[in-house]
């Protein structure tokens, strides 16, 4: 299969943008409405939440259920987190995965410890 470098580059324009990366973290922990993840972001309207999960979701990066009227969005799969937790690691300057813990044990103990701040 070929990968070209405009799709990965696409990929990580999707990823590059703050509000998103926010959304990611919170479905992170569990599956949340619109509403509810317009409430913990908070500086941005439900359409604009929306306009952001739509982005998400045609990247494969969220999937949802409907309940009735209200969407609830999750993570789509596994490999959102671990370019996540890699990243923050990156950025704290962390050698990889330790060796006496597998890759998702590490990424999802470096996860729980993010907090959401708006600067």
């Amino acid at each position: 299969m070929k990968i070209y470098s405009r799709t990965i580059s696409s990929f990580f324009s999707v990823l590059g943008d703050e509000t998103r990366i926010k959304i990611l973290l919170l479905l992170f922990a569990k599956e949340r409405s619109v509403k509810d993840i317009q409430m913990n972001i908070g500086e941005i309207t439900l359409p604009g939440i929306t306009y952001q999960l739509n982005i998400l979701k045609e990247n494969h990066l969220v999937k949802f259920r409907k309940e009735g009227q209200h969407r609830y969005y999750s993570l789509a799969d596994t490999h959102v987190l671990h370019i996540l937790a890699d990243a923050i690691q990156h950025i704290r300057g962390g050698d990889g995965c330790d060796k006496t813990l597998s890759c998702l044990e590490e990424h999802l103990h470096i996860l729980q410890g993010i907090e959401i701040k708006n600067e």
